[in-house]
């Protein structure tokens, strides 16, 4: 009986040890409240105290600081509300709702279409394959050599060019890349004269300038005038050197800063 009684004691954990793990717990609570807290904060400050030279751009960064702020506005609300059953259970069904709609969007795709691709169980695909395709690709449409260009760079670089796939083809390469159609639909007063958008390549400091051969069998970009016009420009600029491959041509324009 002596044993068992000592065995049995020793499984249930002292009222020392459960004090410490209530306050492990409780200070991992704060520290993670405090740091989703300030990240929250440094997002609204970047949101709506902090100038840019240009307006516009992707805001999906902000959700580093909107969903912290969405869970611990909820905690708070929660432990705010009255203690009748009526508010909390419409809180839940509001959440309840915000949820459902939410999680909808992951059934569009990125060009706001419903649907997704087909449910992929190919498990013996190489991880590897994104990689691959794309110097698949880039032998393909005449990139290679410019692809192997930017990848040995010490740093990303901002190319804004024209490429066929609209920017599926540009988005594989080692650079950061915006296609230029899209700059214009986002700004059009960028795109709309050759003045205008070499201001905007000099003043984002856009490094390079991608465009196809002129004699590039499989694509060309003569209906982006402005482009085209620039282009022009640039061969009869002696600031400006250019990098030659089988289909396409990128133009380094450090030299007009």
């Amino acid at each position: 009986m002596a044993n068992g009684n000592s065995s049995a004691s020793a499984e249930v954990p002292s009222p020392g040890r459960l004090r410490r793990f209530f306050r492990f717990l409780f200070r991992s609570l704060v520290l993670v409240s405090l740091l989703g807290g300030g990240l929250a904060a440094a997002t609204f400050v970047l949101m709506f105290c902090w100038g840019f030279a240009q307006r516009g751009g992707d805001g999906n960064y902000f959700l580093a600081g909107l969903i912290p702020a969405i869970m611990l506005g909820t905690a708070a609300a929660w432990r705010w509300l009255p203690r009748e059953r009526a508010p909390r259970r419409a809180f839940l069904y509001a959440a309840f709702a915000f949820i459902l709609f939410q999680s909808s969007y992951s059934f569009l795709s990125t060009a706001w279409h419903p649907g997704t691709r087909a449910f992929d169980i190919d498990l013996t695909r190489s991880v590897y394959r994104f990689r691959d395709d794309s110097k698949q690709e880039f032998d393909e449409a005449g990139i290679a050599r410019i692809a192997g260009y930017l990848r040995h760079l010490h740093h990303s670089v901002r190319v804004i060019g024209c490429t066929q796939l609209s920017d599926a083809l540009g988005m594989r390469l080692p650079a950061s890349y915006e296609w230029f159609a899209q700059v214009g639909f986002a700004r059009h007063e960028f795109t709309d004269s050759v003045d205008h958008f070499v201001n905007f390549l000099k003043n984002d400091r856009i490094d390079y300038l991608l465009v196809p051969e002129p004699l590039n069998p499989r694509f060309n970009c003569r209906n982006q005038t402005v482009l085209m016009d620039t282009v022009a420009w640039l061969e009869q600029n002696p600031h400006v050197t250019a990098l030659r491959d089988e289909g396409y041509v990128l133009y380094d324009l450090s030299g007009l800063r």
